[in-house]
C-alpha cells in the first residue's frame, strides 16, 4: 500500500497534558509516523519545507529531498483531552502549495491512498483538483482543518469560513474532521451529501455520515490523567482508518480501528507513538 500526503509539513510547540516540547509535526507527519508502524504501507510526504526542517525530515520519505525555501512555518498549540485549546502561527508566509512537476505527479500517481492536508487555506481549489484528477483510482481523503483556519495581528489562530467546501468536497472518498468541525451539525449533513464525512469524536470515538445516514462506533474513554499527549490524535486516527478501509472496504471496520490506534497513542508522546496492532 502506497500513501502520498499532500499538504504542509511544520514545527510544532506543543503544550498538551503532561508534556511540553518541540517537534515536527502536520497531518503529514503524524499520518507518516503511523504508516511506518503498519504492515506493508509506504508513506510519502510532498511539502515545501525550509533548512529549519532538515533535521526533521531525514526521519521521513518526503519530497523534495532538500529544502525548498528559508524557514518553515511553525505552530505553537496548546491541547487538551484531543482538542486544541489555543494556537498560535508563524512564518506564515512560508506555507505554500508545492509545485506539481514531473516527480510530484509520478508519486501521486503511483499512490493507492493520496491525503490532501494543508495547514493554512493557501492551496487553492484549482491546485487541489489538478492534484487529485492525476489519480482517479486512489482512495482520496480530505483533511481540511488548514481551510478553517485565519489569523489575527498577534499571531493567533482564529476561525475561518471553509468556502471551498462545496467544490472540494465532491472530489474526494471521504472528509475527515475533528469534533470542533462538526459542531454545525446541518453543515456536515450538507457535506455528506457530496462524500463521506468522518467525524473524530475524541472520548466518544467516531462515526461516519453519508447522505444524512449516522454510523458512530464508541471507543473504551481514557482518563484525562492518564493522557501522556493528545497532541495528533485526529490525524493519527486518519492515517489508521485509511489503512483498516483500503484493506477491508469495511466503514465500520475502519472507524473502530482508528479509534483502537489513536486511544493506544495517547498514552505515549506524539514523537514515541507505540501501538499494537488490533485484531477485529
Amino acid at each position: 500500500m502506497k500513501v502520498a500526503i499532500v499538504g504542509n509539513v511544520c514545527i510544532d510547540i506543543n503544550i498538551s497534558e503532561s508534556s511540553v516540547y518541540s517537534s515536527c509535526g502536520s497531518p503529514a507527519m503524524f499520518i507518516s509516523k503511523i504508516c511506518k508502524k503498519l504492515p506493508g504501507v509506504k508513506a510519502k510526504i510532498l511539502s515545501q519545507y525550509g533548512r529549519d526542517f532538515v533535521n526533521f525530515s531525514r526521519y521521513f520519505d518526503i519530497y523534495p529531498e532538500y529544502p525548498t525555501q528559508d524557514w518553515t512555518l511553525i505552530y505553537e498549540n496548546q491541547s487538551k483531552e484531543g482538542l486544541i485549546a489555543k494556537q498560535k502561527a508563524f512564518n506564515r508566509e512560508y506555507a505554500k502549495s508545492l509545485p506539481i512537476d514531473e516527480e510530484f505527479t509520478k508519486i501521486v500517481e503511483a499512490s493507492d491512498v493520496l491525503f490532501i492536508a494543508p495547514l493554512t487555506a493557501s492551496f487553492s481549489t484549482e491546485y487541489i483538483k489538478n492534484v487529485v484528477q492525476l489519480n482517479p483510482k486512489a482512495l482520496k481523503i480530505l483533511l481540511p482543518q488548514g481551510y478553517y483556519r485565519n489569523f489575527d495581528f498577534g499571531d493567533n489562530v482564529i476561525e475561518r469560513e471553509f468556502s471551498e467546501a462545496d467544490s472540494l468536497m465532491p472530489l474526494f472518498d471521504f472528509a475527515i474532521i475533528p469534533s470542533w468541525i462538526h459542531k454545525n451539525g446541518d453543515l456536515t449533513k450538507k457535506w455528506s451529501r457530496k462524500t463521506t464525512v468522518v467525524v473524530t469524536l475524541g472520548k466518544e470515538g467516531s462515526m461516519a455520515i453519508k447522505r444524512g445516514r449516522i454510523l458512530k462506533v464508541p471507543t473504551k474513554v481514557v482518563d484525562a490523567r492518564d493522557i501522556v499527549d493528545s497532541v495528533g490524535s485526529s490525524d493519527i486516527f486518519a492515517a489508521s482508518f485509511a489503512f483498516e478501509y483500503f484493506r477491508t472496504k469495511d466503514v465500520k471496520k475502519a472507524l473502530w480501528f482508528g479509534n483502537n490506534i489513536a486511544r493506544q497513542c495517547l498514552f505515549y508522546p506524539s514523537n514515541e507513538l507505540q501501538f499494537v496492532v488490533p485484531q477485529h
